[in-house]
């Protein structure tokens, strides 16, 4: 056989188009042309600022696309809080987006000039602290890794997605009782893992029929039931899953996995703007529903929605509805011109509940429920004094503010940064396996919810991170049998492979 003939063999490489790098490079400096197209009372050199800081919360995902497979984190979580950061503080100033929030009036003259500066070094603060501390934290030795063997990983992925679906689906019968909360989130977590396993599993073409059974009906589900509680948060949260667990599995995203995200958007916007109708209906009404009847309920509102306004109009609704939920650029400059001249520093009471964070409440009966999101909104005045049932979320760049002034913004941040880190280095290092990388997952997913506070982000690490490693370890100890247990692991001479390549035998491709 020739050298020619033996190539004529060889498996051909796919070329990918990069989709992810060209929606990126669009997104980083469309908001600059928008800016030059059009007059706005915002200052020239603020709305350039926005600009500027939302390409620079681009970039890191950027650099992410373009560096080789074998020196990258398994999941792009900084760069994802990066991008989000740049979203709800720079891009609605770039874009002229002002005013959305509900009950707030900034003067557009003057009232974002001192937040947007803040928020640009914060940002820079945010990620040198994260640069650092990524360089400093010494690397420990990986954790024991667990065989990936599909079908043993998708029994326990069926277990972990139709468990977690089925209590998180009792909340509605066991109310919000702050006694269960922290069990049904765990068991919310659980859901994540199930689902990123199973979808990693099809991507890699590990999945049986069966097994695709199980995670579309799994997923649906969770979805179904996400409706039912009149909850869109979840639902996203359930697609960033399957978007970083497809990442994960094969990082390659072809367009139409582009196209299915923009339409599981699509769908979470519509639903928003029919949300108040349908709580005002399910929670505060008469009537007692089922979850069947509240998801019947939801779509029925959906279906009336656009019949009598039009499909357009009802994304419209709905993108209003986004955007007033999302608006804390418009927050931020308003607790920057009333603080503390009008409503005094906070000086850390909010950083409060931090103290028992880590206490189940099984050992701690009396703990006391966190209810900042009320307590920050009748401060402020957003809230009626009657309402006692609308929370209003209280961001952690904004809670710095609140709580110590502008220079508690930087300081902050670079604590934030340095924990975003640490954390990294930990439970999201090159070449480690797609089972912790899942694990990993499960534990930095809420990390995402910036727009949240401090203690809800951080708070519950702890106990999660606990109680997924003990899920690691039962897992482990379930797919290794006792005397491999006994055995070293540099001495087992059936070792499975590093399964960030794993038994994939396909070529390569490029990223992105």
């Amino acid at each position: 056989m020739t050298p020619v003939r033996a190539l004529n063999h060889a498996p051909r490489r796919r070329k990918h188009f990069p989709v992810l790098k060209v929606v990126l490079i669009v997104a980083g400096v469309a908001p600059a042309f928008v800016a030059l197209g059009d007059t706005s009372e915002i200052p020239g050199l603020t709305r350039a600022l926005a600009v500027f800081t939302w390409f620079l919360s681009t970039l890191p995902a950027l650099y992410y696309l373009g560096r080789k497979h074998s020196k990258r984190r398994p999941l792009p979580f900084i760069e994802t809080i990066s991008f989000i950061y740049g979203l709800y503080y720079a891009l609605p100033i770039a874009l002229n987006e002002t005013n959305r929030a509900w009950r707030i009036t900034v003067d557009p003259h003057d009232g974002y000039d001192v937040p947007m500066q803040l928020v640009f070094f914060g940002w820079f603060a945010m990620m040198g602290a994260y640069v650092i501390a990524t360089s400093i934290v010494k690397k420990r030795t990986p954790p024991r890794e667990i065989p990936w063997r599909p079908a043993s990983v998708t029994k326990w992925a069926t277990a972990f997605l139709l468990g977690g679906v089925a209590v998180n689906g009792l909340r509605t019968f066991l109310g919000g009782g702050a006694g269960v909360g922290g069990v049904i989130q765990l068991f919310v977590s659980l859901q994540w893992l199930g689902l990123g396993l199973l979808v990693v599993l099809s991507r890699r073409g590990e999945l049986s029929s069966s097994g695709r059974t199980v995670l579309i009906v799994g997923f649906v589900g969770a979805v179904a039931v996400a409706v039912s509680q009149g909850n869109v948060s979840p639902i996203v949260l359930l697609c960033v899953v399957a978007g970083f667990a497809l990442w994960a599995g094969r990082p390659v995203i072809e367009t139409r996995w582009i196209v299915a995200g923009v339409v599981a958007i699509l769908f979470a916007v519509s639903m928003r703007g029919v949300i108040r109708d349908f709580r005002l209906t399910a929670w505060f009404g008469t009537e007692q529903f089922s979850q069947m009847q509240r998801v019947q309920l939801m779509g029925r509102l959906l279906q009336t929605r656009i019949e009598n306004e039009g499909l357009v109009a009802t994304l419209a609704g709905g993108g209003a509805q986004t955007a007033q939920r999302s608006a804390n650029m418009d927050v931020f400059a308003d607790v920057v011109r009333r603080t503390p001249s009008e409503v005094p520093y906070w000086k850390g009471q909010t950083y409060l509940s931090l103290v028992g964070a880590a206490v189940p409440r099984f050992m701690w009966p009396d703990k006391p429920t966190k209810e900042l999101g009320q307590a920050f909104g009748h401060r402020y005045r957003y809230l009626d004094p009657s309402n006692k049932s609308t929370a209003i979320n209280l961001p952690i760049t904004v809670e710095f503010y609140v709580n110590f002034g502008s220079l508690a913004v930087i300081l902050g941040m670079l604590l934030v940064g340095a924990l975003y880190g640490i954390l990294d280095n930990l439970l999201n290092r090159p070449g480690q396996s797609l089972m912790l990388s899942m694990i990993a997952l499960t534990l930095l997913l809420p990390l995402l919810l910036i727009e949240s506070d401090f203690s809800l982000v951080f708070g519950g690490l702890p106990l999660s991170g606990l109680a997924l490693w003990g899920i690691y370890n039962a897992m482990w100890r379930s797919a290794v049998g006792k005397r491999d247990r006994r055995t070293p692991v540099h001495a087992r001479a059936t070792r499975i492979p590093n399964d960030s390549v794993g038994t994939d035998r396909r070529p390569a491709l490029p990223a992105g």
